[in-house]
């Protein structure tokens, strides 16, 4: 399967309903609902969390260099 439900990543990785939404929102990872289910893109949580339990993660879009650019206009 492509996808995990939150009751089985809790069976996995042993979080909680709200650590894995923070993990889900914060990293915007790929989600669907699927009825009642909230589906969660299973390489992308795996990678995520790996990554940020040991420490390697890096943002996967500039989002962070644009607000760098932002605030180096304002304050020349």
């Amino acid at each position: 399967p492509d996808y995990y439900t939150y009751d089985e990543i809790t069976e996995k990785y042993r979080l909680t309903k709200i650590n894995i939404s923070y993990y889900v929102n914060k990293y915007d990872i790929k989600r669907f609902k699927q009825g009642s289910r909230t589906m969660v893109l299973r390489s992308e949580f795996d990678k995520v969390y790996i990554e940020h339990r040991d420490g390697t993660y890096t943002p996967r879009n500039g989002k962070r260099k644009a607000n760098l650019a932002k605030r180096n206009l304002c304050n020349p």
